[in-house]
């Protein structure tokens, strides 16, 4: 029989029988696993609670050493949805996976797994806001002349290059090549890959 063995670093008790509840259920379902509550951090999965602070410097000691912990996605840090910018934080500077404490489906199977095979979880929730934030970020190291700049945002808009080309006072081929320029830039090769990506794009700057 399989143990998986938890640490706990949750301070308020209903995250933690929330948790320990899951935990239960999901081995009344596989007989061949079992699981175990220990006290050092040589645990498959360190659980930290994280849900009363705002920022990374609220932490204390021992939080930020197991937040350190070799091995990616084996603490597990619990957060409030309403705690995006620490999540940010989180994800950016630090391999932990993140679980939100407010969502009513916890994916067990799929955090039990990922924290064997030393994977980072992230939970729905975050992992949106991750996503967004990679979308948001897709220009990021990318120069675009003021001419792209404003052909990236006719396309975005709708416009085709007809109407930009009338509205630029410049010709359809050299809005076209600057078209071209922005296509090799964001890494495209056709125009439904262009539409997809410029959806996707903040305003340049």
């Amino acid at each position: 029989m399989f143990t998986f063995t938890v640490c706990s670093r949750v301070v308020h008790p209903t995250l933690l029988n929330g948790f320990l509840s899951s935990l239960k259920a999901f081995r009344e379902q596989n007989p061949e696993w079992n699981y175990e509550v220990v006290r050092h951090d040589n645990a498959h999965l360190t659980l930290l609670d994280f849900t009363a602070y705002d920022t990374l410097t609220d932490i204390s000691a021992a939080e930020y050493e197991s937040l350190c912990r070799p091995g990616e996605g084996t603490a597990l840090v619990m957060l409030s949805a309403c705690q995006e910018k620490l999540a940010h934080q989180l994800m950016r500077s630090y391999r932990c996976s993140l679980l939100c404490v407010d969502e009513r489906l916890l994916e067990l199977r799929e955090l039990i797994k990922h924290s064997l095979k030393k994977q980072r979880y992230i939970s729905a929730h975050f992992l949106r806001l991750q996503e967004q934030e990679q979308e948001n970020n897709i220009t990021d190291g990318m120069i675009f002349t003021d001419a792209e700049k404003k052909v990236l945002i006719g396309l975005k808009s709708g416009k085709t290059g007809i109407e930009l080309s009338r509205e630029m006072f410049r010709s359809q081929k050299t809005i076209s090549t600057h078209k071209r320029k922005i296509m090799f830039k964001l890494g495209v090769k056709n125009d439904l890959q262009l539409r997809k990506a410029i959806q996707k794009l903040q305003p340049p700057q």
